[in-house]
């Protein structure tokens, strides 16, 4: 989010690929062999055609064609592999955490920090999961009614993700 007007957002063009790929798989499912407005052909073609972007000396996904490696919002790349499960080699993954990770904006929204949890969970860093699981939570309690804001310097009271 603090990247305007970008080009290939990693996450949304794997969801529509993703989404793609479903619909193909329903589709035999159901005995469906031709759409009557699009040849199922055609939807796989989109699919395979979708841009990844993907760096391929490190081995990272890309968050949008011409990222540079700067401070991100939140933990979009890292949803590819959690809970979108989207395919990749374990190190791509790995390299997908431990790259973005310290380039997250420290008071980015609380729900980075717990799919930071989970991420370091799966590559079994549960110091690092620890710390992550009690950064999204233990700085936006806000006192005298304990109430949960999203980011540290306020944002939305009473957010839920």
């Amino acid at each position: 989010e603090y990247a305007n007007h970008v080009n290939n957002c990693v996450f949304n063009n794997a969801i529509a690929q993703v989404s793609l790929e479903f619909a193909l798989e329903v589709a035999k499912l159901l005995n469906i062999s031709q759409s009557t407005l699009v040849p199922l052909s055609k939807w796989s073609e989109a699919a395979k055609n979708i841009k990844i972007p993907f760096d391929h000396d490190l081995q990272i996904h890309l968050e949008y064609d011409g990222y540079n490696g700067g401070t991100i919002k939140q933990a979009d790349t890292t949803l590819l592999g959690f809970p979108l499960q989207f395919p990749m080699t374990k190190k791509v993954r790995a390299n997908d955490i431990n790259y973005y990770a310290p380039r997250t904006d420290p008071n980015g929204p609380a729900m980075t920090w717990s799919m930071y949890t989970i991420d370091y969970l799966e590559l079994n860093e549960t110091q690092q999961a620890a710390k992550s699981f009690n950064k999204s939570y233990q700085d936006n309690i806000h006192t005298p009614y304990f109430v949960w804001w999203e980011t540290l310097p306020g944002g939305a009271p009473k957010f839920i993700t």
